[in-house]
């Protein structure tokens, strides 16, 4: 039986009709890992969902959706319920859900999150240790896909902004079983050249099974041994790899990794001028507050305010010479007076004084006498008065009373 040609229309609403009457693809249930979950404006949530090989696509309608209360997220793994159709104007079947609920987390998940602690251990991500970007960057190894979007973006940044920064391309892989290695040894070539100063590693968005090169332990490590700086920019604004978490700067695009590897050459030149105009207009009117100063002192005034000041000097002086006087004055009468003191204190333990009160001094042989003890009959003694001396000889010695108590 010969069929007639179809119109694409026909074709694809014949497939839908095809599957929707299947009785397994009708009702069944498929367990997988979410990824590039995204909930649109109207309601409707969108996803993919995936096991190590393969993914497919889901939808999950706001009708249903209320009737599900899982928070969904990407690397979470699922158990849902629905069926597979067709959409007729793009051809492409995917799985409509009626029902989802958790089966634990996914396996890229968990890889990721088991790595990122084992690397956290290990110090990978301390700031302390990152290197410091370059402000101006002579040379630029870019290590990307040589066809992808993100090369364009960065390339046309870097140009945009700069003259002065050479790029040099290091094209690898960015998804697939041998991206890892080479991206590895992209890293490993940039770091033999002497003449690279900053590496930018890059690519477009994608899902956590697209990216997942840059989560790779090869890859993690060769970023944290890089003696030259590296800015990450991997993925869109909301993706995170482990990549990013190692390199010295992370970038939320390919786009903002340009922009934070060189500066805007021409807002510096604009910044310069207007800094130059700046300080030119400063000394200017520094130059011309300076000339209404030297009009306004002319001969007769710089004279006149010279006179001032010495007249001023002259009064301070006066005023210092009175303080100094008055007091060294008090000074002079603090001295005199402990010296009248000292002087009194003196005349007081004098003991020609004492003479003068009728006590006398004894003396034998030029020694003082000051107990009857040193005497014996018949020695010569000299005794001291005021007003002359006498010398006697000891007749008799009695021993009394100790008159000095």
């Amino acid at each position: 039986m010969k069929i007639r040609a179809l119109s694409v229309t026909e074709l694809n609403k014949y497939i839908k009709r095809t599957l929707d009457i299947d009785p397994i693809l009708s009702s069944l249930t498929v367990i997988g890992e979410v990824s590039n979950y995204k909930l649109h404006s109207s309601g409707h949530t969108y996803f993919t969902l995936k096991d190590e090989d393969s993914k497919i696509n889901c939808v999950l309608f706001s009708r249903d959706a209320s009737h599900n209360t899982l928070n969904l997220e990407n690397g979470q793994s699922v158990k849902v319920k629905g069926y597979i159709s067709v959409y007729p104007r793009d051809g492409k079947y995917q799985l409509y859900v009626k029902e989802i609920e958790s089966n634990g987390i996914g396996t890229l998940y968990e890889k990721f999150e088991f790595l990122k602690n084992e690397l956290k251990k290990r110090g990978y991500f301390d700031s302390s240790l990152k290197k410091e970007i370059p402000e101006f960057p002579k040379k630029i190894a870019v290590i990307t896909s040589p066809t992808g979007s993100a090369i364009r973006d960065i390339i046309n940044v870097i140009k945009r902004r700069t003259k002065r920064s050479d790029i040099l391309v290091i094209p690898v892989r960015v998804q697939g079983k041998e991206s890892s290695v080479e991206i590895v040894n992209a890293i490993k070539t940039a770091n033999s050249l002497s003449d690279i100063d900053l590496i930018i590693l890059a690519r477009g968005g994608g899902s956590i099974e697209e990216l997942w090169s840059f989560n790779e332990e090869n890859v993690a490590v060769e970023i944290f041994k890089s003696s030259i700086p590296v800015i990450s920019g991997v993925g869109h604004e909301t993706d995170f790899t482990i990549a990013d978490l190692v390199s010295d700067l992370r970038a939320p695009t390919p786009s903002a990794a340009a922009e934070l590897a060189v500066k805007n050459e021409i807002m510096l030149i604009d910044e310069l001028h207007s800094l130059y105009l700046s300080i030119k207009n400063q000394i200017k009117r520094n130059l011309y507050s300076k000339r209404s100063e030297i009009k306004y002192y002319s001969k007769e005034q710089l004279l006149k305010n010279v006179s001032e000041k010495i007249n001023i000097a002259s009064l301070e002086i006066d005023s210092y010479y009175d303080k100094v006087k008055l007091i060294n004055t008090f000074k002079l009468n603090d001295y005199r007076n402990t010296l009248n003191s000292a002087i009194a204190l003196m005349n007081a333990l004098n003991p020609l004084e004492l003479l003068g009160k009728g006590y006398v001094i004894t003396e034998k042989n030029n020694l003082l006498i000051n107990s009857v003890k040193m005497l014996k009959n018949k020695d010569t003694i000299c005794i001291k008065y005021i007003d002359g001396i006498a010398n006697c000889e000891v007749r008799k010695i009695e021993e009394g009373e100790n008159y000095g108590k």
